[in-house]
């Protein structure tokens, strides 16, 4: 799948699970993002699989360009783990949204979207 056209400098915040953390990074590079971080959502409560108990999710966070053109550089910053309880499947948390809306320059898109958000440009099969 193709991103639709960016501006020239952009920042990703790409989900990934603990166990398609390989083909996330390999999607990151895909899409011609460099890779900067990673944040840990602790969602309180998951389940166990092969001998681990998997409670988190993580974001990578990539970015074209200049990242302080996209990302704030002053005030507070983004924490690279964060806890929230998680809610229905496969909705995200809220914190995460006001994360990058206080925290990023620029006009946002969420792809694979389940809901709208305002100030966001949404698409998903589920809107």
């Amino acid at each position: 799948m193709q991103l639709p056209q960016l501006a020239e400098d952009a920042i990703l915040f790409l989900w990934t699970t603990l166990s398609t953390l390989p083909q996330g990074l390999e999607l990151l590079s895909f899409w011609g993002f460099l890779y900067h971080i990673t944040i840990t959502w602790d969602k309180g409560a998951g389940f166990c699989m092969s001998g681990f108990n998997r409670r988190t999710e993580l974001v990578l966070v990539g970015y074209k360009g200049v990242l302080k053109n996209v990302l704030k550089q002053e005030g507070e910053y983004i924490p690279t783990v964060f806890y929230e309880q998680r809610t229905t499947h496969s909705t995200k948390p809220v914190a995460m949204y006001e994360y990058i809306e206080n925290r990023t320059i620029g006009r946002r898109i969420e792809l694979f979207a389940r809901s709208t958000r305002r100030g966001w440009k949404s698409w998903g099969n589920e809107l």
